[in-house]
């Protein structure tokens, strides 16, 4: 019974060794440059996704939450994110696009 508790604890501590890995090395790589609250203004950030993509940039489209359910207080968030070695060239493409 021992034994079995033993092998356990090393399966759930391999388990959340890998898991810890995986999002460690998910925060190194990829870098946020553009987030935004709400599904109104999902549509703006699709539209510079859709830019960085064009111009070669490796990029991510991560959404989070649930429904929103008044305009006021929104509960969803989309965040683009991008490689950490054009993190420059797409802050300066989303800047561009986003003061305009």
């Amino acid at each position: 019974m021992e034994f079995l508790f033993v092998i356990a604890l090393i399966a759930v501590a391999i388990a959340g060794g890998v898991w810890y890995y995986r999002a460690y090395r998910e925060a190194r790589t990829w870098r946020e440059v553009h987030t935004v609250w709400g599904a109104a203004r999902k549509n703006g950030a699709v539209a510079i996704y859709e830019e960085l993509k064009r111009q070669g940039i490796r990029v991510q489209f991560k959404t989070m939450g649930g429904f929103d359910i008044t305009p006021s207080m929104p509960s969803t968030n989309a965040s683009i994110r991008v490689h950490r070695d054009d993190f420059v060239p797409a802050s300066k493409i989303v800047l561009s696009l986003t003061r305009s």
